[in-house]
């Protein structure tokens, strides 16, 4: 969605807040609680009311995020996975390799 322009809302929880681009549009907290809820419909009313800063804010967004969404390829992906699960297995490897030797 972010590489359409897209601007998203999304919890501060998790991964959430590194995938998505603009952090004016994180909120804080469980999105079960009341106040998590009020906080959202907040932050939504005041980025699609018709003032100019809010318009700019979108605007900027748009651009992080299309700029952001190009970082996350399937190409990416796959090499920061394929290097992950690369890294656990020489670290297992290298573990079982030193309790053999004790």
């Amino acid at each position: 969605m972010q590489a359409a322009g897209s601007f998203l809302f999304a919890s501060n929880l998790a991964a959430l807040s590194e995938t998505i681009a603009s952090k004016d549009y994180l909120v804080e907290g469980w999105p079960q609680n009341s106040s998590y809820q009020k906080e959202f419909l907040k932050k939504i009313e005041k980025a699609l009311s018709p003032t100019a800063q809010a318009q700019e804010t979108r605007q900027r967004a748009r651009e992080i995020g299309r700029e952001r969404a190009e970082k996350f390829t399937w190409e990416t992906l796959f090499l920061s996975g394929t290097t992950y699960l690369f890294n656990m297995v020489s670290l297992s490897n290298a573990n079982h390799y030193n309790s053999d030797r004790m």
